[in-house]
């Protein structure tokens, strides 16, 4: 019987995304003006292809545990209800310190996810691509879970 192959797969196979700073070229691949946000640069194929590609290197190299994605998602989500894009910005930026910190207590099982979304929490300059930011960390979680992540 002839395996299919999905999109995610076909994606990640197609793009090599075999690695964090991989992904983060192919989401930044283009030439990006000063001011580009993550709603410009993150298309859906994109967003598909590499958060399937991450979610995969957390649950299986990485062994990272859903909790730990979660506690960041709940940090990230609770900027949802703000309105003004300069304090989203500010908001999102000061997720970076704990984003780092968790790096530092959990280096294996956090790296690889430091190494994507540091970059990207840069990249959100209003509303629009803090969804989109929001919007690629739900599929990451996702993804994790279909490939196995545990508690």
């Amino acid at each position: 019987m002839r395996k299919i192959n999905y999109l995610e797969e076909e994606l990640k196979e197609n793009w090599k995304l075999d690695s964090p700073q991989k992904i983060v070229n192919k989401i930044l691949e283009r030439e990006i003006k000063k001011r580009e946000g993550l709603d410009k640069i993150l298309d859906a194929e994109k967003l598909v292809g590499c958060s399937y590609a991450l979610g995969e290197i957390l649950a299986k190299s990485a062994r990272l545990k859903v909790g730990s994605l979660r506690k960041f998602y709940q940090s990230l989500m609770s900027i949802k209800g703000e309105k003004d894009d300069r304090k989203i910005r500010d908001k999102v930026l000061s997720l970076k310190p704990y984003l780092s910190y968790e790096t530092a207590r959990k280096r294996r099982e956090v790296t690889p996810l430091f190494e994507v979304l540091n970059p990207l929490l840069e990249r959100v300059y209003n509303r629009k691509d803090y969804l989109k930011l929001c919007q690629f960390l739900e599929a990451v979680i996702a993804y994790h879970k279909f490939h196995g992540g545990h508690d």
